[in-house]
């Protein structure tokens, strides 16, 4: 990590302002290329548990990125794990005025709700924000505790 991505995306956008809008695209990319960030979140082991964060903007909730699912528990899961860690990581990271609210594809994906019953009419786009627009300190689950 001796790279510093952040001064990499931002010089990035100066020399190409046409990818104005790809911003998680360019935080993901220099997480490759700079940090060796290849993995997709299937290739994580299932202990310890991961959970990189973002925040729905449709639903104002919690969408996980882990081991177990994608998505929230509003919206609903896809148990289709093939996703880039570093994407996961820039979507977490898109902080509402540097980064902003980004497009999260729902396409080609089986979603499914608490029960595990498939959804049929998931919008095909989500929009996504900075994790700590929902839960800063990720102190959720300490006070959802009783719940599971």
């Amino acid at each position: 990590m001796k790279k510093d991505i952040e001064k990499t995306s931002i010089f990035s956008l100066i020399f190409h302002p046409s990818k104005i809008f790809k911003k998680p695209e360019i935080i993901s990319y220099n997480m490759k290329k700079y940090w060796n960030m290849n993995g997709k979140i299937s290739d994580l082991l299932k202990t310890p548990r991961w959970s990189i964060n973002a925040a729905t903007v449709e639903t104002v909730k919690r969408f996980s990125f882990s081991q177990k699912h994608i998505g929230d528990y509003e919206l609903g899961y896809t148990e289709d794990l093939n996703y880039d860690i570093s994407m996961a990581t820039a979507f977490s990271a898109a902080f509402p005025i540097l980064v902003g609210m980004q497009k999260f594809s729902t396409e080609n994906r089986k979603w499914i709700d608490n029960e595990g019953k498939e959804i049929k009419n998931i919008p095909k786009y989500i929009y996504l924000w900075d994790g700590g627009v929902y839960d800063n300190l990720g102190l959720e689950a300490i006070y959802k505790m009783d719940n599971g």
